[in-house]
């Protein structure tokens, strides 16, 4: 692509246009730009026409527009697109972030406080987890890649609020890409900023702990104003990193907490298998919180992320009832169960509050009914509080079922029929005895009273 078709006021792809350069750099440029459908604003990132035929850059570019599509995150910036000018020069157009980057911020020796550091650090490291979850490490976080955007003020504020972005995966690598465009023994990315396994030029040593180191040097500038590693030569500085001992932090800034500088040191270690096991450890060592990543010894090969397996869902389990029946009743008043013909259903969160067991039982059983029948409930309480069992015979009174209620009328009209004729035996009258006497041999010459049912 020529300079003359990136003139300002150029329609690209006939739908943005070219409006300001904000930025060049030694293989391309980013310009300010328009979109004429959506009228929104947006950054377009175009290859330079003396690096367009170079096979590497042009590899690298569409490299990253191939990685920053699978990542969609809240700190990495945003791409709209990835597509094709006429002369077939790619281009990317991203979101236009507004403020400046954490080089510009601590240009010189300047220093940042510590909770300031801590959330640049949190920020940058929850978009690095995004990728390395992935599979995709950044090989390239420095200052000058870390952009503090300030989004658009919401009603009735004065300003936006401050947004950590991550840009510029031009260099990174997916690890589970079979082609690589990186030869061997080539050494990519910011020296100063290189870890001890990058100086190698051994493409196969990058992982994750790769960005995890670059992170820690961050964090070191931030809270010194100084860099771990120093050097105008790059080949001595290279070979510093990979053998020299830094001045440890806590000696640059004593007041800091020492689980901070703890965090950096580890994080810098010379040896990638002595570092955290991710960045997201490494953030939270930072703010001296416990460790998410299970414990495997001095960790494995790939430095992703090995996060704890999460516990297994437990089963409902029988739900053993404590309360008293009348507190059972209580519950049953206040609509938190429902009645059926056949029984009772109790959810467990209801029965949580009365029995130590169901407590611990309650997340796994709370959106499944527990169906107790009202006998069962009844004999696991009388059995174990005695002070129930009035309460359980009164309240029964008013449920029994109409085929008991018939069965105890007729219990009860046979005892009376067997009563009176008893009293009718014993009469002191001797014809009545007699009578009986005689009746004793024909069954069908005595007279009972009939019975209920009887013909």
């Amino acid at each position: 692509m020529t300079q003359q078709a990136m003139e300002l006021g150029r329609v690209l792809a006939d739908r943005y246009r070219i409006e300001a350069v904000l930025g060049r750099g030694a293989v391309g440029a980013v310009y300010r730009a328009t979109d004429l459908r959506t009228r929104r604003p947006c950054a377009i990132k175009i290859l330079h026409a003396s690096v367009g035929e170079d096979a590497d850059a042009h590899a690298r570019f569409v490299n990253e527009g191939q990685v920053v599509a699978q990542l969609f995150h809240p700190n990495i910036v945003e791409m709209q697109e990835f597509g094709t000018a006429e002369d077939g020069m790619p281009f990317l157009v991203m979101e236009m972030l507004q403020g400046p980057t954490l080089l510009d911020l601590v240009r010189g020796a300047a220093r940042l406080p510590l909770p300031r550091v801590i959330d640049i650090a949190r920020q940058v490291g929850s978009a690095l987890h995004a990728a390395h979850s992935v599979g995709i490490v950044h090989r390239d976080i420095k200052p000058q890649n870390i952009v503090l955007h300030r989004e658009a003020p919401e009603a009735g504020l004065a300003s936006g609020k401050e947004v950590v972005k991550v840009v510029d995966f031009g260099l990174s690598r997916i690890l589970s890409a079979r082609s690589q465009h990186t030869a061997p023994g080539i050494i990519v990315g910011t020296v100063e900023y290189m870890s001890p396994e990058s100086t190698t030029g051994r493409r196969q040593d990058i992982d994750a702990r790769t960005d995890q180191w670059a992170l820690a040097v961050v964090v070191y500038r931030l809270l010194s104003g100084k860099l771990p590693y120093q050097s105008p030569d790059p080949v001595r500085l290279l070979l510093s990193i990979r053998s020299d001992k830094h001045v440890p932090l806590a000696q640059l800034v004593p007041a800091l907490p020492p689980f901070v500088s703890e965090a950096v040191e580890r994080a810098l270690a010379k040896d990638k298998q002595d570092r955290f096991e991710s960045v997201q450890d490494f953030v939270r060592a930072l703010q001296g919180l416990p460790l998410r990543t299970s414990v495997s010894g001095r960790g494995d090969s790939s430095g992703l992320s090995h996060t704890a397996q999460p516990a297994p869902v437990p089963q409902p389990a029988p739900v053993e009832p404590s309360a008293p029946y009348a507190e059972y009743r209580a519950v049953a008043r206040s609509g938190e169960r429902s009645l059926d013909r056949r029984g009772e259903t109790l959810s467990a969160p209801a029965l949580s509050g009365h029995s130590a067991r169901a407590a611990e039982t309650s997340a796994a059983t709370a959106a499944t009914p527990v169906t107790l029948s009202r006998p069962a409930l009844e004999a696991q309480h009388m059995t174990r509080d005695p002070a129930a069992v009035s309460g359980a015979l009164s309240s029964t009174a008013g449920t029994l079922p109409a085929q008991l209620w018939l069965a105890l009328v007729g219990l009860l009209l046979v005892a009376l029929s067997l009563f009176a004729l008893v009293l009718s035996q014993t009469r002191p009258h001797g014809s009545t005895i007699r009578l009986g006497a005689q009746a004793s041999t024909d069954p069908a010459s005595l007279h009972l009273p009939p019975l209920l049912g009887s013909r």
